[in-house]
């Protein structure tokens, strides 16, 4: 876990800290779930969260890359993955032996492109 919070403050920072709060680690289940219903979308990768803010009706891109979106995927309809299918994938390694090709196939434009495309749908 305390891997995954330097990575989060390392994606806030880049961000600029406007609009992003890096919570990794930093709050109970009950409270994540009263944070979820406050965001208008998650952006995330295929995680536990991912199926709590799906449960929650809250908009959901997932980027998925060496699990199978058909056996771990979000439920629900405001859900949306984001894949490219390689050599390697599925592969269910937590850690990657070659190069993370199958998260790197799904571009920052292309999720940035989505998140923007879901929050225009909602808004309408």
């Amino acid at each position: 876990m305390e891997k995954d919070r330097a990575i989060g403050e390392e994606i806030a920072a880049r961000l600029g800290g406007e609009g992003c709060e890096n919570l990794i680690g930093r709050t109970t289940l009950a409270e994540l779930i009263e944070r979820l219903r406050e965001c208008r979308l998650l952006l995330t990768n295929d995680t536990g969260t991912m199926h709590l803010a799906a449960h929650l009706g809250i908009p959901v891109i997932a980027i998925f890359g060496s699990t199978e979106q058909a056996l771990t995927g979000p439920l629900g309809r405001r859900s949306r993955v984001l894949r490219h299918h390689v050599a390697c994938s599925p592969c269910f390694l937590r850690e990657c032996p070659l190069d993370l090709r199958c998260m790197e196939a799904v571009t920052a434009e292309e999720a940035a492109a989505a998140v923007l495309q879901e929050l225009a749908r909602s808004a309408a």
